[in-house]
Order: C-alpha cells, then structure tokens, then sequence
C-alpha cells in the first residue's frame, strides 16, 4: 500500500487525510506513529469503506470511531452518478441510436457494446480517481503528464466533444429548414448562436 509523501508531486495540491482529533486517536498514533495512521486513512478512504452504527469492528475501525448513514452523505455521491447517466444517455445520443438502428438493423451493435464496456470502465475509474484525490480526471492529468501530454489529450477530448454533438447541431439545423425553408448552414450557425448564447 502507498503511503502519503507530503512532498510528493502528485500529492502537492490534494488535500492530505485529516490529523488525529480525539484521546483515542492521539493514543494510537503515539502506539504506532503517524506514519500508519496516514496508512490507515489512505486505506479507509481508498476502499471507500463507510460503517454504519451497527456494524462489528472492522479492520479499518481500529481507532474507535464509525461513520454514521446519513441521506445527505448518499446523495453528494450519488447526485454526480445522476448527472452522468443523464448525459450518457440524453435525448441527442438516444435518437442517433434509434437512426443508426433503423438504417443499420443489428450490424452495428457490436459498437454499441464496445462502447458501453468502455465507456462503463472510464467512468467507474474516473470516479473512483474523483473521490480518492478530490480531483477530477482532466485536473489529475495535468498535474501527472507532461504539458504535451496534456495539450494532446486536451485535443483529443474537444474533438471527441465536437463529433458527438455535430449531429445534434445538424439535426437542430434540418428541423429548421423543414419548418421554416431555411439553408442548412444557416441552421447551424443559429444553433451554434442559441447554444453559445446560454453560457
């Protein structure tokens, strides 16, 4: 297991575990010193281990001190897994499927698991990355590669953002010039516009 180096690169703008606060925690540092009691919570928080009341002594729970339930904790991990479903599946991405479904029939569902596998390996990681160092993916990325590194990934995430949304935006277009007879490219540029306009 890692242990926390406070003059660690990677450990330089993350918050560090908290210090021990009460009798029985300041008794077992002084049994086994800092060192393990950094251990301790970075094991706690890595399994992402949460007790409630009732629960017998764990392992992790040798400091005398559990974690009680709590609706409003479930909800702050829970809400940002709601945001991602919502945009893993908004009414962009649904209807692209339903086209390329009706145009295609099943010879493209191997893609369609092949990216759902991956993109449920990504974000699992991604979260997991999130609640252990308090940083999301793209901020851990600039602080472990290399500037070039980083710019190339950068570009690699706005094109991958530009080609999952131009058939939103070609799609906006066409149902502009069906109702209202106008070009295609003027379309876009009024989506882009009404897009642009709510940041």
């Amino acid at each position: 297991m890692a242990v926390i180096d406070e003059s660690s690169t990677l450990i330089r703008d993350i918050q560090l575990p908290r210090r021990p606060s009460n009798a029985a925690e300041l008794e077992y540092v002084d049994h086994v010193g800092l060192k393990e009691w950094t251990e301790v919570e970075d094991l706690a928080m890595s399994r992402g281990e949460v007790g409630v009341p009732d629960d017998i002594d764990s392992e992790y729970n040798i400091l005398g001190f559990k974690f009680a339930f709590s609706w409003a904790t479930l909800w702050a991990y829970a809400g940002p897994g709601w945001l991602m479903s919502i945009a893993f599946v908004d009414p962009g991405n649904l209807e692209s499927d339903l086209q390329a479904g009706a145009y295609g029939g099943y010879q493209l569902i191997w893609v369609l698991l092949g990216a759902t596998i991956m993109g449920f390996f990504l974000q699992v990681l991604s979260a997991r990355l999130g609640v252990v160092t308090g940083k999301n993916l793209a901020e851990m990325c600039h602080l472990m590669y290399p500037r070039w590194t980083s710019r190339v990934l950068w570009f690699m995430a706005e094109v991958a953002i530009v080609g999952s949304d131009i058939q939103e935006v070609l799609g906006s277009a066409i149902a502009l010039q069906i109702l209202f007879k106008l070009p295609l490219w003027i379309g876009c540029l009024i989506t882009a516009v009404d897009t642009y306009g709510h940041i």
